[in-house]
């Protein structure tokens, strides 16, 4: 990564998909505890017997579609794995990055803005004093761009 805004980007795009495939997760959680609990079953009505006449109806648990769920759930949470790995591995750079950084008020911003998720709101009166979400706002994108031009 070339710069503290590519990683933090990167980070907060990161962070974003996590969040996405959690409520994935959760939601296939929830529909296979559903499925196992209530004792899931299908009903489909088919023809057979003596050309086709006799209507049976056929009653059971879906094998196929809860097969299926599991697979997804298994495939999710590996990809909730790899996005875990991969925000530890950005987040390492991005507190490299900021060690680097004199400014202990532009770094705390930073941290508090991006790390910690704070809106500018809340960023501002962590900061204390005179500080608005807008001053603090400006403060951090005027750097960014700069460090990046």
């Amino acid at each position: 990564m070339s710069s503290l805004k590519e990683a933090l980007d990167q980070y907060t795009a990161i962070k974003k998909e996590r969040e996405y495939i959690a409520d994935k997760v959760m939601a296939l959680e929830r529909q296979i505890d559903r499925m196992e609990q209530s004792g899931y079953s299908v009903k489909d009505t088919v023809r057979g017997g003596e050309g086709n006449m006799h209507h049976y109806t056929i009653e059971g648990f879906p094998y196929e579609s809860y097969s299926r769920q599991k697979t997804l759930l298994r495939v999710r949470r590996q990809q909730l794995i790899d996005r875990d790995e991969k925000l530890a591995e950005l987040e390492t750079q991005v507190e490299h990055f900021l060690s680097e950084l004199a400014d202990s008020r532009l770094r705390q911003m930073i941290v508090y803005r991006y790390i910690e998720n704070m809106s500018w709101v809340q960023v501002a009166d962590r900061m204390g004093g005179n500080n608005t979400a807008d001053g603090c706002r400006k403060m951090v994108d005027r750097f960014l761009n700069n460090a990046c031009s």
